[in-house]
Formats: structure tokens, sequence, C-alpha cells
């Protein structure tokens, strides 16, 4: 749960102006992502956690982002990893074929591993990671404090002291809250377009 979440539930209190502070100190996100874990029809931590991770993370996340950004631009993308027999198949099938000690998609590796070069097979993960945190140190620093110190609008939302408590252990470089800090910026983008008011 704290890998899938940029702010636990206290962290978002301090974060939160008086009135959200008070709306919202019932609802813990940890919880939905918990719910589904609980939910999940698996037995073991590995495959509830991956049930979990395709309820929320996946569907709640990743394909929706996949979706906009695809046809924003006229693409139709395809996952055929998400086929349903293919998902289903996969959910079935004994964890030493999913993983293997810290050795991940095992299954789909030995699969192919006479048709890929060995190099591909055992490349790590590649991700789609941005530099956010050097950004908002550098060329994107100044901008970001327009957004989140000098707009009243936020003052609805959020502390302008913990705001700025945010920017200047992230300018410090001693922390790292470069996807936090994100976040509130896509926010204040966010508000910014919609006129959101409090």
């Amino acid at each position: 749960m704290r890998w899938g979440s940029y702010f636990n539930h206290r962290d978002k209190l301090m974060l939160y102006s008086d009135r959200w502070r008070d709306e919202l100190a019932g609802c813990d996100t940890a919880s939905w992502i918990a719910h589904a874990y609980d939910q999940a029809q698996a037995r073991s931590l590995l495959d509830c956690t991956l049930s979990a991770d395709h309820m929320t993370y996946l569907a709640g996340d990743l394909l929706p982002k996949t979706d906009r950004m695809t046809m924003a631009h006229s693409l139709e993308a395809r996952a055929p990893f998400l086929d349903v027999a293919w998902v289903e198949w996969t959910a079935r099938l004994p964890e030493r074929y999913k993983v293997r000690g810290m050795q991940t998609k095992w299954l789909l590796k030995a699969a192919f591993a006479d048709t890929l070069p060995e190099a591909i097979i055992k490349r790590g993960k590649q991700g789609f990671g941005v530099p956010v945190g050097p950004w908002l140190r550098g060329p994107l620093r100044s901008w970001a404090r327009e957004r989140l110190l000098d707009n009243r609008a936020l003052d609805a939302w959020f502390q302008p002291v913990a705001m700025r408590q945010l920017l200047e252990e992230h300018d410090s470089g001693k922390v790292n809250h470069g996807k936090r800090l994100w976040a509130l910026l896509m926010f204040a983008l966010w508000q910014e377009q919609y006129s959101m008011g409090s």
C-alpha cells in the first residue's frame, strides 16, 4: 500500500486545510486497497497482492492513463496480456511459475528463452520513469512554486505552510518529494482548468 500511494493518511491530514481535514478524516484510501486485497479470491500473499493490484492500480490508474493518452493522439492501445482468458489462466498458475526468488515473470521468460536474446531475457524491468524530482529542483522550480505557493485557490484545499515545507525539503536535496509535488501540481492545474471552488 505504501508503494502505491504518494501520501499516507497521516500525511494527507497534515496537508489538508481545516475544512478538508475534518471532511476526509475518516476516508483512508489505504483501506480501499486493503479491501481489494481482503476480497481477493486467492490464498497466498502473492496472489492476493496481484489481485489487489489488478483491481486498483491497473484498473484505476495505469489503464485509464494509457487509454486517455493514446486516444488523445488517435491511437488504439492493445494490452494482449490482459485478455480475459489469459488473465484467468495465469491467475490459476502456481506461484513457482510467476516468481522464482527475485526473478519475476519467470514463465514468460522461460517460454521465450529460445526466441529472445539472452540480454533481453536477463534485463530487468524498465518502466517509464520521469525525472520529476530533478525537474522540480531545476527548470520547473519557479513554475512549481508559483502554482503551489502563489495560488490562493489552493488555500481552500491545502495548508500553505505544509506546501512550503514540502517544497523546501525537496529543494534541500535531502528528500525527494518529486512525485508528491507532481501530484499536487496536477491537482493545482486541474483546479485552475476547471475553476473548482472549495
